[in-house]
């Protein structure tokens, strides 16, 4: 779920919220926190109504301001998470459906879904897809989602599953990963990702094409998370060492690792959530007094060039394409999420879906279609894809919540 306020009881959700409800502060770091699809629904449509009735929430997004969004649920959806795009704009990702469970989507360029599970699956989180039609993500074949297993399903819908190292190891793709999304998979097809063993410890992977698995741990660190690889193989994450979490790395394809040294990586803050296939990189960090949250790119030179959202209380990069766009979202002070494009030189803009009351955005793809999530009224979530300039890449008209 979306941790974006508090509530003094844990009465169901109303229309009308008579206790007080606690927006995050400056700084604080949106969490999200495990539920049922319909738990995690209730919770938004309490916190959407408690803000309603604070007069803090009002629709954002001015009618089609030149961009082209086309919003979209597959059928019997409850909840859309999109979580991947190729350049011809083939998405992927998941849904809840009515009774709790979710499935995985390919969404076609004309807008026709195909509804997938690996095989015993009774959860299913898509999180990558690669230019060739290959998906990858995690799925569970128990209840109790205890380990869970990684999957890949080629073009033509047969998949191969894979399991992390050891005795009850678990491949990591979370309901919702700030960090971009885990299992991620290149153009070759090699899949990196992330993987808890049996003492919660996480390590990172690469998964070859032929299915030989590598385990990643980055050196005197205490814990390894791997969120993104780009088609030279060049893994991004962060760390854990005896000091600080959240400390951001660069792993090359000879196993060489680079730490990411940014003003707040002394707080423990320089975590890379996107690599692009030039080799840079984009992440959340602090400035040098641990106290103000500011995003990162570091060039492939090694640069680093921070910068911050306007009206911002925190926000989180979450992807960077080939011509150095970069997307992801920011929370500000009315209690509204946008989501953001951050141009090569410096500018940054706002993006709404027309009559929504929350956008994220959550990744990109190099024609510049970002994709994400918006909050309608009643506290639902759906996904969106933004064409710039008002350009149909997308094969739909416009349509709006």
């Amino acid at each position: 779920m979306i941790a974006i306020g508090s509530w003094a009881t844990d009465a169901p959700a109303q229309v009308s919220i008579s206790a007080p409800c606690a927006l995050p502060s400056s700084g604080a770091i949106i969490g999200f926190a495990p539920g049922s699809p319909t738990a995690r629904k209730l919770i938004l449509q309490r916190t959407i109504r408690c803000l309603q009735a604070r007069g803090a929430l009002t629709a954002s997004g001015a009618p089609d301001k030149g961009d082209h969004f086309v919003t979209f649920d597959p059928p019997g959806s409850f909840f859309t998470v999109p979580s991947g795009i190729t350049l011809d704009g083939r998405i992927t990702g998941y849904f809840g459906d009515a009774s709790g469970v979710q499935h995985g989507f390919l969404r076609t360029p004309s807008g026709t879904f195909v509804i997938f599970d690996p095989p015993g699956s009774v959860r299913t989180l898509p999180t990558d897809l690669d230019p060739a039609g290959e998906i990858t993500g995690a799925y569970c074949d128990t209840a109790s989602c205890a380990p869970q297993h990684g999957f890949v399903r080629d073009a033509a819908g047969a998949f191969v599953t894979f399991n992390a190292p050891g005795t009850s190891a678990s491949i990591e793709a979370p309901i919702w990963n700030t960090g971009g999304p885990p299992p991620s998979i290149n153009l070759q097809g090699t899949i990196a990702g992330t993987y808890s063993d049996a003492h919660l410890t996480e390590h990172g992977f690469i998964l070859s094409k032929s299915g030989a698995l590598t385990t990643i741990d980055a050196p005197n660190a205490l814990s390894t998370e791997v969120l993104a690889i780009n088609p030279s193989g060049v893994v991004v994450g962060d760390l854990c060492n005896s000091t600080h979490c959240g400390i951001g790395f660069v792993r090359t394809p000879d196993g060489s690792f680079n730490t990411i040294n940014t003003p707040g990586a002394s707080c423990g803050g320089s975590i890379a959530t996107g690599v692009n296939p030039a080799g840079a990189i984009v992440g959340m960090t602090y400035d040098s007094s641990c106290t103000t949250p500011l995003a990162y790119l570091r060039s492939p030179d090694g640069k680093i060039t921070t910068f911050a959202i306007p009206g911002a209380l925190t926000f989180a990069p979450q992807a960077i394409n080939l011509t150095g766009l970069i997307t992801g979202w920011f929370y500000d002070a009315a209690g509204l999420f946008h989501a953001f494009l951050r141009s090569p030189n410096g500018m940054v803009t706002t993006i709404d879906v027309p009559g929504s009351f929350g956008t994220l955005g959550l990744g990109i793809n190099s024609a510049g279609v970002i994709i994400g999530i918006y909050l309608d009224a009643g506290g639902a979530y759906h996904g969106f894809a933004r064409s710039p300039g008002g350009a149909n890449r997308l094969g739909l008209t416009l349509t709006t919540p």
